[in-house]
């Protein structure tokens, strides 16, 4: 047993999982501290240093999906996605979480270490510092990401539950871009109550952290908002008016609904269109074959669809990061449909206080895609300029 322990504990470099794998057999069975719980730790670990560590702190303002793509290859290198649902389900289960509740417990500890052994509870204690390092990496994660997550909800919001099923993505993609998102909200919201949480009730704290979720979620989309107009600004004058003028048919005319799906087309039209020619686009899907019902035939001419275009946008005209396809069909069908419906409240405009709250969500699913493409496939300063003098370069975007 001693043996197995050592053999064990040499596999890992983390002191967090070091301390787990030097626990007895029968402590780990009681608190569910797999394998696979030791594996995605260490693996969680290492990725985190990276994120905290002096080059990337460097160019804190560069994170890209680039980044997290190394990062996934980094935490899939010895971990299948079957051992990564199992250890997630084993740390969400009961036993763990009363292993965390033991260790923060001085009067809990003193048995704990009894049971456990003072080196592998020492061991333990020397992990505490990758804790911070853990929380340190998520935080900057999460503000560098949760503009793109909510832009990306955004984007998907008019999208039904039987597309996102049929996304291609695994269920534990699917639940994990999901918990991402609710992490997001949550952990951001938390952070502001957490000096509270000692002296007020559970249901006070619960109650609050709902109501800053809910503010929190308004006050990212505020910041959607202003970098999409601050963008748009800075490639295209008649991108900006198409822009404004949703906002500005909202407030001040009689005909408001209309006319603001009628400037939320034009603009998504405009900026495809304009960005790539059809036999641009047309030469992009011959070329990386990025899925079916690219095209369509009428009067006897090929022609791109909305989601190929919309595709060749997201992807700045390049080949498509292959990790992030299945993300960027979702927010391209999430336009293309968005699209459609703005069609349907243009020449049915009712004028009424519903539809002036459907074109609000339109306008965050229009404003959510064109964030989402810009982070995935324009952001590069070269890539920015080449997008500006592709619109000015037209005297429809100019």
């Amino acid at each position: 047993m001693t043996k197995n322990i050592a053999a064990r504990q040499t596999k890992y470099k983390s002191w967090i999982a070091k301390g787990f794998a030097s626990f007895p057999h029968v402590v780990q069975q009681k608190y569910k501290i797999s394998t696979e719980v030791m594996d995605l730790i260490e693996a969680l670990v290492a990725v985190s240093k990276f994120f905290v560590g002096s080059s990337f702190q460097r160019n804190r303002k560069t994170i890209s999906f680039e980044m997290f793509q190394q990062a996934r290859k980094s935490l899939l290198q010895n971990m299948t996605e079957r051992n990564i649902k199992k250890a997630l389900d084993n740390i969400n289960s009961p036993q763990f979480n009363e292993l965390i509740e033991t260790l923060t417990k001085p009067e809990e500890r003193k048995a704990f270490k009894k049971a456990v052994g003072a080196q592998s509870f020492y061991t333990l204690v020397l992990g505490l510092h990758e804790v911070l390092i853990l929380g340190k990496a998520l935080t900057i994660g999460l503000q560098r990401l949760s503009p793109l997550l909510i832009a990306f909800e955004n984007a998907t919001a008019l999208l039904p539950e039987s597309t996102l099923s049929k996304s291609g993505l695994s269920l534990l993609e699917n639940k994990g871009l999901s918990r991402t998102i609710a992490v997001t909200k949550e952990t951001l919201s938390w952070s502001s109550l957490m000096p509270q949480k000692i002296y007020r009730s559970k249901q006070k704290i619960d109650n609050q952290n709902i109501r800053r979720q809910a503010l929190l979620v308004k006050e990212l989309n505020a910041v959607i908002t202003k970098e999409v107009h601050s963008t748009v600004n800075s490639l295209s004058a008649i991108l900006t008016k198409k822009l404004e003028g949703v906002h500005d048919a909202l407030a001040y005319s009689r005909d408001g609904n209309g006319q603001a799906a009628t400037s939320l087309v034009e603009f998504i039209d405009r900026l495809l269109n304009e960005s790539f020619t059809t036999q641009e686009v047309l030469d992009w899907v011959k070329k990386y074959s990025p899925g079916t019902g690219m095209t369509y035939e009428r009067g006897g001419e090929i022609l791109p669809t909305k989601v190929a275009r919309g595709l060749c946008f997201v992807y700045a005209g390049l080949e498509p990061i292959e990790n992030t396809l299945k993300l960027s069909k979702l927010a391209v069908n999430g336009m293309a449909r968005n699209r459609s419906e703005l069609e349907k409240i243009k020449h049915g405009d009712t004028g009424t206080n519903e539809e002036k709250q459907k074109i609000e969500l339109h306008i965050k699913v229009t404003e959510g895609f064109f964030l989402y493409a810009i982070k995935i496939g324009w952001s590069a300063p070269e890539q920015a300029q080449l997008l500006k003098k592709k619109l000015q370069a037209s005297p429809r975007t100019r």
